[in-house]
């Protein structure tokens, strides 16, 4: 009785992954292996009715017989692109397709590193991995402007009813409140008037209420508490630099809290055994410290 074979795995592969296999693994491979690899895929993803595979298409398409059908099937079993299952009592092969290895993969893997060397070249294969890498640093110096969900989906009506105690973290607080409920997360306690309608203010200007919420949020982070003419203050300086969507207003807090820090990381301790023998060295590293809060504080104000 002649083995009959199924294929299975097609939904786990995409297009990526057969730029992967062209470009990585058709050098070591070779073609018929590459052709064979391509019709198991094309027969399982349109054989709706689960068939068999059909041996004879491959011979009278691709001239491909039994015996070259089994060398590059082994070939593909080698180079991780199948595994092959065989059910003794049924004489049924199940054959899987599997994804390529990722560019660290490869990377990691000296034996298939150097045999595809060997077969392209130590120039192409350093053009290649730099080619197929480009795609992991190209968004270095950007900042995520995505909208989410919550701005598109999540009305200001529909965020009035969220529950506090259902907020798992702060990030998604800032996301799906309202500010006035916002600021009863960080405080534990509803807002004063003057603060609830300036903040409403600044609604009405423009501002979103995440981005409203990040104001807040640093308000809190810089004095523990959330002041009013504080907040003012920062709200009005920004939208007078016309700094008022939320990705721009999230960069600048964040750039001025990473520089407070530095600044704070910088002051003197309050006991420093080396006191005596640096007097020189800390009067200058302080003057310094101080000219730049002074600069900062001149910039500002917040």
């Amino acid at each position: 009785m002649n083995k009959k074979y199924l294929i299975f795995g097609t939904k786990n592969i995409g297009k990526e992954d057969f730029r992967l296999i062209r470009f990585f693994y058709l050098p070591i491979i070779e073609k018929e292996a590459y052709i064979l690899f391509n019709y198991f895929y094309d027969f399982e993803f349109f054989n709706e009715k689960k068939e068999f595979l059909n041996l004879n298409d491959l011979e009278s398409i691709f001239k491909m017989d039994q015996v070259v059908f089994e060398k590059n099937k082994k070939i593909l079993e080698a180079i991780g692109l199948i595994r092959t299952f065989y059910n003794e009592e049924k004489k049924v092969v199940l054959i899987e397709l599997k994804k390529p290895s990722t560019i660290n993969q490869i990377l990691k893997n000296h034996y298939f590193s150097e045999l595809l060397i060997k077969k392209i070249g130590q120039n192409k294969f350093n053009e290649l991995i730099e080619r197929f890498s480009e795609k992991d640093y190209k968004k270095e110096g950007f900042s995520e402007i995505s909208t989410n969900f919550f701005q598109i989906f999540i009305s200001d009506d529909v965020k009035d009813e969220v529950h506090i105690n259902d907020i798992k973290s702060n990030i998604e607080a800032k996301q799906v409140l309202n500010s006035k409920r916002y600021i009863e997360y960080l405080t534990h306690r509803l807002p004063i008037p003057s603060l609830e309608k300036k903040v409403e203010h600044y609604h009405q200007l423009g501002f979103s209420f995440h981005a409203l919420n990040e104001i807040l949020d640093y308000c809190y982070k810089i004095n523990n508490k959330i002041n009013f003419q504080y907040f003012e203050k920062i709200a009005k300086d920004l939208f007078n630099k016309k700094i008022i969507l939320h990705h721009e207003v999230y960069q600048e807090l964040l750039e001025k809290f990473e520089y407070k820090q530095k600044i704070n990381s910088k002051s003197k301790p309050l006991f420093d055994p080396y006191e005596t023998l640096q007097n020189d060295t800390e009067e200058i590293n302080n003057t310094n410290v101080i000219d730049d809060f002074l600069k900062e504080v001149e910039e500002t104000e917040w």
